[in-house]
């Protein structure tokens, strides 16, 4: 029997038809596409800075080969009976099979179960002697590899491979055309032998698995390789893929400028309409010198500047390193939302074609959405006169394949995520592996997210991913963390004794500031900014007042004219204050606005407040005479906004810092009572602590050492890093009562934090040739600690819900339209978004009953929900005329001033 004729009779993809036909895709040729496509992958789409990486110990021609070889071999397990005869009921396709020499069985087939095809094909290729390592790629091509070597599986499963435990008449046909297609993987990749073919490191594994799993869903896309009738057959494959290529090469990359700041002295000011200040000067200079960019750590005080040092340094670092696309990661869906609208304009200049907004609700951000109906702009770049588009969305980066866009904004979850055992973990590896990585906020990770982090930050050092790092309030003992973690990442955790390891003097305990932090190499950097910008002296006064007295001391002070920020710890605390204030400006007809903020409003409040404060007290902003604005956490990050005055409940020294850093932000004329900037921190010890609800939020430890050394003036920024090192740094002893016993608390938290998010950790990168990826995502046994989630953090888990009301007969949306919801936008409708407050969820017994009954009213709102697409997945919870609803022992009100409120039904009041 003709081997060819065998080989093509092997079916690899099938459907029916909308004109009930039958359609294939043959073996050999998905073999050819898939191998086709993932060479184009490496060659056109993998950028020189990782080839650099995968180079270390293969030459770039011994690369090629063997990612030709894993295409074309990749889908070998499906020549078996296990695969082959899952058609059986497809009479024409077994016809092909049996014409062609192969014997199909008249009774039903019966596989055993254990003979996948990733795995049946990493059997063959281990009865071939191919290398361990190179096997195991191919048995988790589907995005995970079994927990250990599938050694003697044909001799346990022998009818899966070649149809009948002893007859050799049967089983030659299907030893034959492995055999074959073995050979021809191993001659059409380049290779004269199969010892030709090497053993790979687990680093390189896993990126070589991303690649193979990009290519394979690419060749299985129908609409770029589609199938034929049965009776057909492909026979120009060149044809088809270029075709294919056609659409594949709309996806552009990232070309970047070369960048000499010797003869384009002028970059910054181009680039961001300002000449950088000293300190940015240093960072282009020292990042501009590097020779192999390792970890940058730039941290400079509040509104310094710091996202447009960073992505300058990212123009640079790109050139050095030609890698052409970038992750931006911040800790919230919010800053998220902000640093994309500041990127985007960024984007366009250089020349970035295509950029993705990755959060749980960026389908709901308008300036992103609209991206892919922009009009054509013409933006020059620098240093080149080429021409830029603005950057769109493309369809070819949806689902999974998302970050491997260009440019990436987005929570630092999706990164983190590279350190969770998940399925298709292996092609996230590959996304970060290309990328130059941005992180924003890095104080703000907590012992659970930094034990991701840290782990993550190995992963990146291995493939030689430069990483930018931002603070203004970062604790040494963190930044050497991080630092160290990226070193162990990339050269080993022996790395300290290489002899081209070079450190300054003492830098694990650098207090300078401001302070970029480089890893060149084997070398360590620090540079400061000798010539300090002019310090702002901030009063500082302590208060331990009720509420009605903070309340009238917050009018006094704007009593005059001026604007006091408020920030407080919780969202029930800043509505009940809020609401005292109010009833104050009522009695005593003051005339006051007050702008309330926080997490606790559907998104369109939300945005729409935001955007009210921005147009209020931003840099530019047309400020009232009289305004005081209450907010929690939010309002730290992200906004760049600027108060005369500030309150505060007491936080860590890092939190504080960073409220701090919206007091008198800006050069403004101020109120005469409010020329000297003051914070009033709110609250102090009593013989239980600083209250349940601040302790939930913060560790008691760290108020305490706050409270400790938080001083009466500030020295904005020279007394930052020196505040944030006292804080954090626990060889600096406290004299206090109980704190002892608290430093015993957190360290035990932080331990059960670090077990709970090593339960799902991936393992260090391990260089050792020839080990494989077996095991590497295995979570245990089951019962293992099950209390810990599968998830990049430790949060308290929530309920969002889509907030509507009753107004009469129709239910509506909560502001002043009348038009039922069927007259209104599902998108409209999906924007009405609010997790429902931690108190009714919880536990998981909570969280069941809520969804519950919630699912119940969601189906009589919205019988026909499975079929609309922005509301599929969302619970309702509809709210009566007055916008109050029970709900599972509580009473919820939602109010446009103070957002949603709660209430146990027993209460005599309730929050709004």
């Amino acid at each position: 029997m003709d081997i060819a004729k065998m080989e093509n009779a092997l079916w690899a993809k099938k459907y029916i038809g909308k004109d009930s036909h039958q359609y294939w895709e043959s073996l050999p040729v998905h073999l050819l596409d898939t191998q086709r496509v993932i060479s184009w992958l490496l060659d056109t789409q993998v950028d020189d800075g990782l080839k650099q990486f995968l180079t270390q110990k293969l030459s770039s021609n011994e690369l090629q080969k063997l990612v030709s070889f894993l295409g074309f071999a990749h889908d070998i397990g499906k020549a078996t009976p296990a695969f082959q005869f899952k058609a059986q009921s497809d009479l024409e396709l077994m016809a092909k099979l049996s014409q062609n020499g192969f014997s199909v069985p008249s009774e039903e087939w019966s596989s055993s179960k254990e003979s996948p095809h990733a795995k049946a094909g990493e059997v063959i290729l281990l009865e071939n002697h191919i290398p361990e390592s190179v096997c195991t790629i191919i048995g988790a091509h589907h995005g995970l590899a079994d927990s250990v070597l599938p050694r003697g599986q044909i001799a346990k499963y022998k009818a899966d491979y070649w149809q009948r435990d002893k007859n050799q008449d049967i089983q030659k046909p299907w030893q034959n055309v492995q055999q074959a297609l073995v050979e021809r993987a191993v001659t059409s990749a380049g290779y004269h032998d199969i010892s030709e073919i090497p053993e790979v490191d687990q680093p390189t594994a896993i990126i070589l698995e991303g690649l193979l799993i990009t290519a394979d869903w690419l060749a299985s896309n129908e609409s770029l390789f589609p199938l034929v009738p049965v009776k057909a057959t492909i026979d120009d494959v060149d044809t088809r893929f270029k075709k294919a290529l056609e659409t594949l090469e709309k996806a552009k990359q990232w070309h970047p400028a070369s960048i000499n700041l010797e003869n384009s002295p002028s970059f910054f000011q181009q680039r961001w309409g300002f000449d950088p200040h000293p300190f940015q000067k240093k960072v282009l200079i020292s990042v501009s010198q590097m020779t192999d960019p390792g970890m940058v750590i730039i941290e400079d005080a509040m509104g310094r500047g710091k996202t447009e040092a960073a992505l300058s340094a990212v123009e640079l670092i790109a050139d050095k390193t030609k890698r052409n696309s970038v992750f931006i990661g911040l800790p919230t869906r919010a800053t998220s939302d902000a640093m994309f609208h500041r990127v985007k304009a960024w984007a366009t200049q250089v020349g970035i074609p295509t950029i993705k907004l990755l959060h749980s609700q960026s389908s709901l951000n308008d300036e992103y959405t609209s991206l892919s109906d922009w009009l054509s702009a013409t933006n020059v770049n620098a240093d080149q006169d080429d021409r830029y588009e603005e950057p769109v969305t493309n369809d070819w980066f949806n689902g999974k394949k998302a970050t491997l866009a260009p440019l990436v904004v987005g929570t630092v979850d999706y990164l983190l995520s590279m350190g969770l055992k998940k399925r298709h973990l292996f092609f996230q590896h590959l996304a970060f592996s290309d990328k130059i990585v941005v992180l924003d906020e890095v104080h703000a990770y907590d012992t659970y997210m930094t034990s991701y982090l840290t782990k993550v930050l190995r992963w990146l050092g291995a493939y030689h991913v430069p990483v930018i790092m931002l603070s203004a309030t970062l604790p040494k003992k963190k930044r050497n963390e991080l630092m160290e973690a990226y070193l162990e990442g990339k050269y080993g955790e022996d790395y300290q004794f290489n002899p081209s390891y070079c450190v300054p003097r003492n830098w694990q305990n650098e207090e300078r500031y401001p302070l970029l932090s480089l890893i060149d190499g084997y070398q360590i950097e620090q540079v400061t900014d000798d010539k300090h910008q002019q310090d702002k002296v901030i009063q500082v006064k302590r208060l331990v007042q009720d509420d009605k007295q903070l309340v009238r001391l917050i009018l006094t002070k704007i009593s005059q004219g001026g604007v006091a920020g408020v920030l407080l710890n919780t969202v029930r605390r800043t509505q009940r204050v809020a609401q005292l204030l109010l009833s104050q400006i009522k009695d005593q007809h003051e005339n006051v606005e007050v702008l309330v903020l926080h997490s606790a409003f559907i998104a369109p409040d939300r945005f729409e407040r935001e955007q009210q404060l921005q147009k209020l007290i931003g840099k530019a902003g047309d400020r009232p005479k009289k305004l005081v604005v209450f907010g929690t956490q939010v309002l730290e990050q992200s906004l760049d906004i600027d108060f005369d005055v500030l309150f505060t409940d007491i936080a860590p020294m890092d939190s504080l810092l960073q409220r701090i850093g919206r007091l008198q932000r800006h050069g403004l004329k101020r109120p005469s009572m409010l020329k000297q900037p003051q914070v009033f921190v709110i609250g102090g010890p009593d013989s239980k602590g600083y209250g349940t609800a601040n302790e939930m939020i913060y560790e008691k430890y760290y108020l305490m050492r706050t409270d400790n050394f938080l001083p009466d003036k500030i020295s904005l920024p020279k007394d930052i890093s020196p505040l944030v090192q006292k804080v954090y740094d626990s060889d600096k002893a406290v004299e206090m009562p109980g704190i002892e016993a608290a430093l015993v608390n957190l360290q035990k938290y932080q331990g059960i934090e670090d077990g709970r998010a090593e339960t799902f950790q991936i393992d260090d990168p391990d260089f050792e040739s020839g080990l494989t990826l077996h095991g590497w995502l295995d979570r245990g046994q089951p019962g293992a600690d099950q209390e810990a989630n599968a998830a990049v953090r430790d949060i308290q888990e929530t309920v969002e819900v889509i907030l509507l009301r009753k107004r009469g007969n129709n239910i509506c949306l909560l502001d002043k339209r009348a038009s039922n919801i069927d007259d209104i936008a599902d998108k409209t409708i999906a924007r009405q978004i609010i997790r429902l407050p931690v108190a009714l969820t919880s536990n998981n017994r909570k969280i069941e009953q809520v969804i519950s009954q919630l699912t119940a009213d969601t189906k009589k709102i919205f019988p026909d929900l499975r079929q609309r697409l922005w509301l599929k997945d969302s619970l309702v919870l509809l709210l009566n005329e007055d916008n109050t609803r029970s709900l599972e022992g509580y009473r919820l009100a939602y109010s446009q001033t103070f957002g949603l409120g709660y209430v146990k039904e027993d209460d005599d009041e309730t929050d709004v």
